[in-house]
């Protein structure tokens, strides 16, 4: 039982990657609003199931259920801010997937030694450990409605620029017979991967 929430996790995690990628692709929503829904989706749902299961929670049945709600919705971050990362950091998306990366993994590692705190304190009430964690999801969604930017965070380097243009020069007889290649808006080199 303790490894279905993340079984849920993954089933929503791909189902709802499929979903932003259709209501992308048909044009329904812009990029950066559905990167946004379905983030602050993610972050705003974690943290009403939590609060539900500080409070809600009446017994093991409910309990569960509402950790695999939690755990579950959770998993549209990955349609949210993982794929947006690539699009605002451009070829510097690894570096700053990177250092997101490190951030969450330095209160994962301090919250295990709060939380058995915590749970030394109350007697083993999960209630304040809940809110923290709802805590934190709501003041990511603020942080994320309040700065998120469709804007790449780094300026397009001219040395990405000169190799996009020389790739567009030296492609354009190609391109014909085998597909284009260039930059796109913000500079980054498109590779064009058609073989024949």
């Amino acid at each position: 039982m303790s490894a279905l929430p993340f079984v849920i996790w993954l089933c929503v995690s791909i189902s709802g990657s499929v979903v932003a990628d259709h209501v992308i692709k048909s044009g329904i929503i812009p990029v950066f609003k559905a990167r946004m829904v379905w983030q602050l989706t993610a972050l705003l749902g974690c943290s009403f199931f939590l609060v539900l299961l500080a409070f809600a929670a009446s017994s093991k049945h409910i309990a569960l259920l509402l950790l695999c709600l939690a755990v579950g919705i959770s998993g549209l971050h990955t349609s949210g801010y993982v794929p947006n990362v690539l699009e605002v950091a451009g070829p510097y998306a690894s570096f700053v997937n990177s250092l997101s990366n490190t951030a969450g993994t330095v209160p994962g590692i301090f919250g295990v030694g709060i939380t058995g705190f915590i749970l030394d304190r109350t007697d083993h009430d999960w209630t304040v450990v809940w809110l923290i964690a709802a805590s934190i999801n709501l003041g990511g969604a603020v942080v994320l409605y309040a700065w998120a930017s469709p804007h790449p965070i780094f300026p397009t380097t001219p040395s990405t620029e000169n190799v996009s243009n020389e790739n567009s020069k030296t492609s354009s007889s190609a391109d014909s017979s085998s597909g284009a290649s260039g930059s796109d808006e913000t500079g980054a080199l498109l590779i064009n991967t058609h073989r024949e």
